[in-house]
């Protein structure tokens, strides 16, 4: 767990903040706190202007990269911020850097001062999950024919036959195999949560009915994440909430809102109690035992404020924070149901709550 914490593992975004959007229905009196990962949930939230939005990471370098993102956004206009991070083709990264670092922190600063290699490739995609899926992406290549009819077909059921017919055969029924080997989770890909999934879940043959259900429900071309899966990176047509055009000057003009904290989440919400009006707490259960799973859970019950919302996201490791002794929470079976049908990042289950108990009794 501590190399988890000694890089950049996330710098694009795995997640569908649309989701995040429709759960916790933000206004302009919220505080949120979200977990910094790649800085795009916290960039994402902008969109529907909450009071504040506390981002919060152990990772002091995942925190830097949003730092830089926010300098990107105060500083440059849209076309040389999508050309800066990576979307675009860009000979001068360096140098656009130099005018964006003296809005850093110090600490910040001196990171990215080292960081060259990275800012010069573009930050977007400098993370390890990245570089993984840019390798995975290579194998895709195999496919190439069959991948291209799956993201030009003009209609969801043919879109459908052609992962039934052409692409759901040996070759692929093989790779799902592949993707339960558990060691490779863990010392290949590094996955410091592995342990923690259930050993009767098949992990390989969850990835595969989810992704036959999205095939089935939702256009592959515009689904970002499964364009950062499959091509190792974005196309203009299907970005993220917070790259898109449409959104960069709402962004730009609130991203003061954000204020970053690196400190385990339990801890900050223990020194600040009753002061969160909404949680977007993605999977953070994939990275706790049930032990610290029920902490931070009891931690959210202090810092929440009474009524707060919360979105979180599972991953493999499902856990039933209701259950939790002094967590009083109402979940919205029916909302999660609906996200886990649309969510873009279709690996994901929800929990959409909200705190019923008066946290100042806790």
């Amino acid at each position: 767990m501590d190399n988890f914490f000694s890089t950049i593992i996330y710098s694009a975004s795995n997640e569908d903040s649309l989701s995040e959007l429709k759960a916790l229905q933000l206004t302009s009196q919220d505080t949120v706190l979200t977990i910094t990962g790649s800085g795009a949930r916290a960039l994402d939230l902008l969109i529907d202007g909450p009071k504040k939005i506390i981002s919060i990471d152990m990772n002091k370098r995942q925190n830097f990269l949003l730092h830089l993102k926010i300098q990107a956004y105060q500083q440059l206009e849209y076309c040389e911020f999508k050309a800066f991070l990576g979307l675009d083709d860009c000979d001068d990264r360096l140098a656009i850097y130099d005018q964006l670092k003296n809005g850093l922190t110090s600490d910040a600063k001196q990171y990215w001062d080292n960081e060259s290699d990275k800012i010069q490739k573009g930050v977007l995609y400098c993370g390890v999950w990245e570089s993984y899926l840019l390798k995975l992406s290579w194998l895709t290549k195999f496919r190439a024919s069959t991948i291209e009819q799956l993201f030009n077909a003009a209609t969801l059921e043919e879109q459908s036959n052609i992962w039934n017919n052409q692409w759901d055969g040996f070759f692929w029924q093989q790779f799902i195999k592949i993707l339960n080997v558990r060691w490779i989770w863990k010392y290949l890909l590094k996955e410091p949560g592995i342990d923690l999934i259930d050993k009767k879940l098949h992990i390989g043959r969850y990835i595969h009915d989810r992704l036959t259900h999205v095939v089935g429900h939702q256009s592959v071309k515009k689904n970002p994440f499964l364009n950062l899966i499959i091509f190792g990176k974005y196309n203009d047509d299907c970005l993220p909430l917070h790259l898109q055009a449409c959104h960069f000057d709402t962004i730009k003009q609130s991203v003061e809102k954000i204020e970053t904290v690196t400190q385990p989440i339990d801890e900050y919400l223990n020194e600040n109690p009753d002061s969160i009006d909404a949680f977007s707490i993605s999977d953070f259960s994939s990275y706790a035992n049930k032990q610290q799973y029920q902490s931070i859970w009891r931690s959210v019950m202090l810092g929440a404020k009474k009524g707060a919302r919360i979105c979180e996201r599972f991953f493999l490791v499902n856990y039933q924070p209701e259950k939790i002794e002094g967590v009083n929470i109402k979940r919205n079976v029916e909302l999660e149901q609906k996200l886990l049908d649309q969510d873009h990042s279709f690996i994901y289950s929800f929990n959409c709550a909200k705190i019923e108990q008066d946290t100042e009794h806790n």
